[in-house]
């Protein structure tokens, strides 16, 4: 393999793992977006047992 190879392959692995960094960072980002809105959601959301207790009470 010649120098400009290996230099080329370096430089296309090293852009290559840029981009899975960037991705890594969304994902995270994604998740911890996706987990308040989850807790955001079971809080907003009534529960079974108060469900119930409401259908009792018509």
């Amino acid at each position: 393999m010649t120098m400009f190879n290996e230099a080329e392959l370096i430089r296309q692995l090293e852009e290559q793992r840029a981009v899975i960094v960037q991705r890594d960072d969304e994902i995270n980002r994604l998740r911890g977006d996706v987990e308040m809105l989850t807790v955001e959601l079971n809080n907003a959301t009534p529960s079974t047992s108060d469900n119930d207790n409401y259908e009792l009470t018509k």
